[in-house]
């Protein structure tokens, strides 16, 4: 703290009042001062001084803080009464105190005011034997407050208890319209008595004046001693101390400095007389010193280091802390330094630094994680960044945790047993599992080494390396190896299910068709009707069939419409298959959480109703007690890649979720429930063990990802995410066979199947076309020779010949621009793709409706 009043405070009020209120604190707290000063921009020593000032705001800080810390609204007022005024008027304190007069005392009050406050005056307005009115007067702006009425009041009250007698009455009267000032009226009772009894009280009031006078005068004389003491003292610590000690003005000319009394600089006493600091700086130093000067002259401060120079020429290191000295009127007028010579410390420290930078670099730099273990305690004393990367937790949550939190149940006992015997001169092994500050697992590979203390293992210092990633590797291609495994069954499957499935469509036609046809000539009350609907209601049934065989074939792309997953499932729980599920099954319940979204599939309806049928199905199998299947839609959007039973890549998503409460899946079964005919069901009471294959293969054939949840008996939830798409869905409306009705056009219908060929020639022929037809692609191009057709219906897989892309390919080598629509009992190919790419049309999937091939073919015709 300086030793004058800090530049930035106005010099309003003596610190002759806060030395009372500090005292005042003391008596009444127990000596203590509690947090009294807390945040204030001075300390204690300097408020006790007499001679320091500080600002009316400041004081006013210090008597609200005085009354919570005493718990007494009336503390300043008993300031006043315990502040003894005559301290402050000197001399004539003392001469008042002789003559026992209050009145002579009041008529000195406004003396007391001009050596305390700089913005205040008192003074004597009227005064009398007994009493006195004094007018206390703020100037320059400055607004007395409660708490300053508080203190004269209490001040003048207390004036006459100086003299033996009793406490004078103060009236405070109210302000003047002048400005701001008050007036006071004192009353005292005065010396009352004979003169005997008068003189007495005075001799006795001046006995205890005489006194406290020989009290002071001894406590000056003591004050003096202890003064030569301390300087006597301070001199010593001047020249003998370890630190270089200086005086020097602004200019930075030494006044003063302990400099020659250190030998091993070499200065002596006449070479630091009239000499300027900056002879003793190196000449590369010396331009820095005016910056030096300023910096202490601004902010009144200033430390670091500087280079010094001996009388030898010898460099030396100081480290300084120089600090702005002031006079009374708080003007600088020098600087005192302090500096201790660290040479010889800068030495070891850079060469400690270079050490531990070789080490750290040595050991941050390492391609693995590196810790030191504390044996004793079991706590990490090191730690590197590959660590912390490692684990997720910083340096310090490092060296602060448990290091077994990091490890599990199996890592913790694997520890435990190797520190019980730790291998002493050899490194030891363990390869354990990280758990990361967010919950991840990490494979790591440790390798320890112990180090001794007087015999006893005492730390370990171990290497780390992170393996989680050649471990998932090593999975991922296991569970690759699984999948081609499974992929070349299915492949094998699928091509004895494409084959069959071909022959089986072209039967099948027969029955789905055929009874369109019938129906078209049958009154609506013949009682044939319902027995045809029933077969081609089996019909569609069995192509239903074949369809999953080519949905597990990977075969079955075919054509893709845009539709809504909430749709679909609306129409499921209204359709006579998910009655057939629930129908005996009472016990069972489904709820629906069925979201609106933006966005829409692009696929096939019938294929994912059917895959949602099987979930439904096997949720209601794994509730053989019964329980609630829950069956949500939402949109949603990955941003990054979600690992669950395969991997979801970023981007959205229409989302289908099926749960169930039931007895879940095993983790043994869990990589097994997609393959063929892979089934936990009794057989021949639920399911074929295709089911879950079809899941499967319709979700491939979408773009498709699945995610697994389950827990042995906790239930089931599978989450399917069909790639989102933005287009809407259009309004087909109803469809009439007027719509699709010939006019006489001339059509070549091209398939091997002598069966298919004559129904679809009924079909064109009821529809008002002239129908031609051919038996292979050959048979094709010689009618083609001999006249053109206006559309041809073109079967794609034709054994034995020229397939349908050869054949139209052609076609239209001959006959440019031919339009043509294709068939096939398969799903759509690259073949169809690429007829269609050469200006073939729609294609149309066997077996199909005379609606379905009546709108293909009017379609392109009107194309």
């Amino acid at each position: 703290m300086d030793e004058s009043t800090p530049a930035t405070m106005a010099k309003e009020i003596s610190c002759r009042i806060t030395r009372s209120l500090l005292i005042h604190i003391r008596e009444n707290n127990h000596g203590r001062l509690g947090d009294l000063l807390v945040g204030l921009p001075v300390d204690e020593p300097f408020l006790m001084d007499p001679a320091h000032w500080i600002s009316h705001a400041l004081l006013q800080t210090l008597y609200a803080r005085m009354i919570a810390l005493l718990n007494d609204k009336n503390a300043v007022y008993h300031l006043g009464l315990a502040t003894d005024p005559f301290e402050a008027l000197g001399m004539g304190g003392w001469i008042a105190r002789l003559l026992g007069n209050p009145k002579w005392a009041y008529t000195r009050i406004s003396t007391y005011s001009r050596s305390t406050t700089t913005i205040d005056t008192l003074k004597i307005h009227e005064i009398g034997n007994g009493w006195a009115v004094i007018t206390d007067h703020f100037h320059d702006g400055h607004q007395r407050t409660p708490f300053d009425g508080d203190y004269v009041r209490g001040l003048l009250a207390a004036l006459p208890t100086r003299m033996g007698l009793p406490q004078a009455k103060v009236e405070e009267r109210q302000r003047t319209a002048s400005g701001p000032a008050c007036r006071y009226r004192i009353t005292w009772t005065p010396f009352s008595g004979n003169f005997l009894t008068r003189f007495y009280r005075r001799c006795k009031s001046h006995r205890q004046t005489v006194a406290q006078l020989i009290e002071a005068n001894r406590r000056l004389t003591q004050k003096n001693a202890q003064l030569v003491d301390s300087e006597r003292k301070y001199r010593y610590l001047f020249e003998n101390g370890s630190d270089l000690l200086c005086i020097h003005d602004l200019e930075g000319n030494l006044i003063e400095t302990n400099l020659p009394f250190k030998e091993e600089y070499g200065w002596q006493h006449e070479d630091t007389q009239g000499i300027n600091i900056r002879s003793f700086l190196p000449d590369r130093y010396k331009a820095d010193f005016k910056n030096y000067l300023s910096r202490v002259t601004t902010q009144g401060f200033d430390d670091g280091y500087m280079r010094m120079t001996t009388r030898s020429g010898r460099e030396v290191t100081l480290e300084y802390r120089n600090r702005l000295v002031r006079d009374s009127d708080g003007r600088p007028v020098g600087i005192q330094a302090a500096a201790r010579d660290v040479t010889e410390r800068m030495r070891y420290e850079l060469a400690l630094r270079e050490s531990q930078e070789k080490y750290k670099e040595l050991v941050q730099f390492a391609p693995a994680g590196i810790f030191e273990l504390d044996l004793a305690c079991l706590r990490f004393t090191a730690v590197n960044d590959v660590m912390c990367q490692y684990t997720g937790y910083s340096e310090n949550e490092l060296l602060a945790i448990d290091p077994f939190v990091l490890l599990d149940e199996a890592g913790q006992l694997k520890i435990r047993h190797l520190l019980e015997a730790p291998p002493v001169g050899q490194a030891a092994s363990l390869g354990l599992e990280f758990k990361r500050k967010d919950g991840e697992i990490l494979s790591v590979i440790m390798n320890f080494k112990f180090f001794l203390d007087n015999g006893q293992p005492k730390r370990a210092m171990t290497v780390v390396h992170d393996v989680t990633a050649i471990k998932k590797t090593e999975a991922e291609k296991k569970n690759l190896e699984n999948r081609l495994a499974n992929a070349k069954r299915l492949e094998s499957l699928g091509t004895l299910a494409g084959g069959v499935a071909h022959d089986l469509n072209n039967i099948l036609s027969g029955i789905v068709s055929y009874p369109d046809l019938l129906l078209l000539d049958l009154p609506t009350d013949h009682p044939l009707r319902q027995p045809l609907l029933m077969i081609k209601k089996s019909g569609e049934k069995a192509a239903e069939i074949v369809q999953d065989l080519l949905t597990l074939a990977r075969r079955n792309v075919g054509t893709k419409k845009v539709v809504r997953l909430e749709g679909i499932v609306n129409d499921f729980l209204a359709s006579p298959e998910y009655r057939k599920i629930m129908g005996d099954r009472p016990q069972l319940s489904v709820q629906t959480d069925l979201r609106p979204g933006t966005l829409t599939v692009l696929g096939s309806a019938t294929h994912i109703s059917k895959t949602l049928m099987n979930l439904v199905a096997n949720a209601a199998d794994a509730m053989p007690s019964g329980g609630r299947i829950t069956i949500r839609t939402r949109d949603g959007y990955i941003d990054t890649p979600h690992p669950g039973f395969e991997i979801i890549p970023e981007g959205e998503y229409a989302i289908l979720e099926v749960a169930d409460r039931g007895i879940g899946i095993a983790a043994t079964d869990l990589e097994k429930i997609f393959e063929p005919f892979y089934t936990k069901k009794v057989m021949g009471r639920s399911g074929t063990g295709l089911g879950m294959s079809v899941v499967w293969g319709t979700l491939k054939d979408h773009g498709g990802f699945i995610d697994i949840i389950t827990e042995e008996g906790a239930g089931t939830t599978f989450v399917l995410y069909f790639p989102g798409s933005r287009t809407q869905e259009e309004d087909t409306g109803s469809v009439y066979i007027d719509d699709y009705l010939g006019k006489g056009e001339s059509i070549l219908v091209v398939d091997d199947s002598p069966e298919q060929r004559d129904l679809t020639r009924r079909m064109m022929q009821r529809l008002g076309y002239g129908v031609d037809l051919a038996a292979s692609g050959e048979e094709a191009l010689a009618m083609i020779a001999e006249r053109t057709f206006d559309l041809l219906v073109l079967d794609m897989i034709m054994p034995g010949g020229m397939n349908g892309l050869d054949t139209y390919k052609a076609i239209i080598q001959r006959v440019p621009n031919q339009r043509a629509i294709i068939a096939s009992g398969y799903a759509e190919t690259e073949s169809v793709r690429e007829a269609q790419q050469l200006g073939a049309g729609s294609y149309i999937k066997k077996p199909y409706t005379l609606e379905k091939i009546g709108l293909a073919v009017r379609a392109e015709l009107d194309r």
